[in-house]
């Protein structure tokens, strides 16, 4: 709940993105055992129809970080991340993010490393 608040977003708002990232998610493996191939069939065509769009983007990164806390293997991830970062505390001088996600683990990162250096790399398309 405080990283849903931290970064302005409602509980309600959380869920609904959720189930509707599981729902396509659900959807996209039924068509692939069907078909063998995905909806989307290049890195372009992933860009046009859920990077480039606002709409899609926004729930699926919100979908997509209340997952790290309700699917096993994302939450293991996350934990493993949290516990490696907490042993480098005192030690990391720098910080290297390349690309921020939904920014949960940049902000374990930016909570942890308080006198750090940090460098966040964004790839941003030219239109």
């Amino acid at each position: 709940m405080s990283y849903l608040t931290d970064i302005g977003i409602t509980l309600d708002y959380a869920v609904d993105a959720y189930l509707k990232v599981c729902k396509d998610m659900l959807a996209e493996q039924t068509r692939f055992a069907r078909t063998g191939v995905y909806n989307c069939q290049s890195a372009d065509e992933v860009d046009k129809t859920v990077y480039s769009n606002p709409g899609i983007m926004s729930y699926h990164m919100h979908g997509i970080a209340l997952s790290q806390f309700l699917w096993p293997n994302h939450y293991a991830m996350y934990d493993f991340f949290c516990q490696e970062v907490a042993t480098g505390e005192h030690l990391v001088q720098s910080y290297l993010a390349i690309g921020a996600g939904h920014g949960l683990f940049l902000f374990k990162a930016l909570d942890t490393f308080k006198n750090t250096s940090l460098l966040l790399l964004i790839l941003v398309k030219s239109l």
